[in-house]
């Protein structure tokens, strides 16, 4: 979604922006159901509301009018100038199927619908009509999609995720992207100004778990409107494709912090919505001692015991580490199912086990599932 300025009076069509979802098999039933999520924008034209935009930006980021016109500014600011559309109907085709979602968009501009499909179907379209092990199989599918208004059809994808199998739900500033959310200038710097830089080794961790039939879900306080930079530099730097889960955010006046790394209770959400549709299948938990990571996997792992299978959280170096924090955060969790790690060397032992995380005993002092 590019950073260009229309003429005033110039009606540019709507456009869709798909974010990669996930699909999975209910529990009772023989059917998929498959996650649709995006969002319907217009680029804002150059009047005063976007003048008036980019000025409180610049205000709160305190950047330089060179800044501002810096390539990477413009291709990091896009997600931020554009139009939301609200209640737009968005059509979907997958394979030979023609749908509408359930639900129109919302004032965000956001959508999230579902589409069922039954076992057989899934498999003839994922795997050209030969049965197999689909459930295990963790098989991406392309689609696309429109709106009355777009000019054209636009990609999404979803990866359809089987019952059992290792996942990894993974934060990514400070864990495999650098950051420093610590210091309030260099978080700016990093995020709208600098080329985003790969935690060296993370890329290759990664693709070496997936290597093994392992899912992944990338999951960060960091809002929607980064998403295209971010799925970018995922790409870029090799990272294994998952589903994304970022924050919402309404861009009215904002503070600094809030345009880069809001509050987490969006980030707990999304992690329990990635458990509660995988009960099946077992979990690493990857993110860093910068944020509340430690904390909020903490708080998941005591609920969801019997699905945690370990919590990794990278060292920042920038910051010394509190371990009474630690222990408070992890608490009743025993000590073999978390660790602190500063290089990606020290997580190479994870996968493979044999039975990896099956036979964990439940977690004392826990909930029971």
């Amino acid at each position: 979604m590019g950073f260009t300025q229309p003429s005033a009076g110039y009606r540019e069509p709507e456009q869709l922006e798909f974010y990669p979802t996930f699909g999975r098999l209910h529990k009772r039933r023989p059917e998929w159901r498959l996650s649709i999520h995006g969002r319907v924008v217009k680029p804002r034209p150059d009047n005063l509301r976007r003048r008036l935009i980019l000025r409180m930006i610049q205000r709160v980021l305190k950047a330089t009018p060179e800044q501002l016109d810096s390539d990477i500014f413009r291709e990091r600011a896009a997600g931020f100038l554009c139009v939301p559309r609200n209640r737009r109907r968005v059509r979907i085709r997958l394979g030979d199927r023609n749908l509408k979602l359930n639900k129109r968009s919302r004032r965000s501009g956001h959508f999230l619908g579902n589409i069922r499909m039954t076992e057989y179907d899934a498999s003839m379209i994922a795997i050209g009509g030969q049965r197999d092990d689909f459930a295990t199989n963790n098989a991406w599918w392309a689609f696309d999609g429109c709106t009355k208004r777009a000019n054209g059809w636009s990609d999404g994808v979803v990866q359809m995720v089987g019952r059992v199998g290792p996942s990894v739900i993974s934060d990514i500033d400070d864990t495999i992207k650098w950051s420093n959310v610590a210091s309030r200038r260099e978080l700016i710097a990093n995020t709208f100004f600098r080329p985003f830089r790969e935690i060296d080794g993370m890329a290759s961790l990664y693709r070496d778990w997936a290597a093994q039939g392992t899912a992944f879900h990338y999951v960060s306080s960091s809002p929607w409107q980064l998403y295209r930079p971010l799925s970018d530099f995922l790409e870029q730097s090799e990272f294994p494709a998952g589903s994304f889960h970022l924050r919402a955010l309404r861009l009215r006046d904002p503070s600094v912090l809030q345009l880069v790394v809001g509050r987490h209770r969006s980030k707990r959400r999304s992690i329990k919505r990635i458990l509660k549709s995988f009960s099946s299948r077992q979990f690493v938990l990857v993110g860093d001692t910068g944020e509340k990571d430690p904390e909020i996997y903490g708080s998941v792992a005591r609920k969801y015991p019997n699905q945690i299978a370990q919590i990794c959280v990278r060292r920042i170096p920038e910051e010394p580490l509190d371990y009474s924090r630690l222990k408070h955060a992890f608490r009743e969790i025993p000590k073999d199912r978390w660790r602190v790690f500063e290089s990606p060397a020290e997580l190479v032992d994870l996968f493979p086990q044999p039975n990896f995380g099956w036979q964990r005993t439940r977690m004392s002092g826990s909930p029971s599932m």
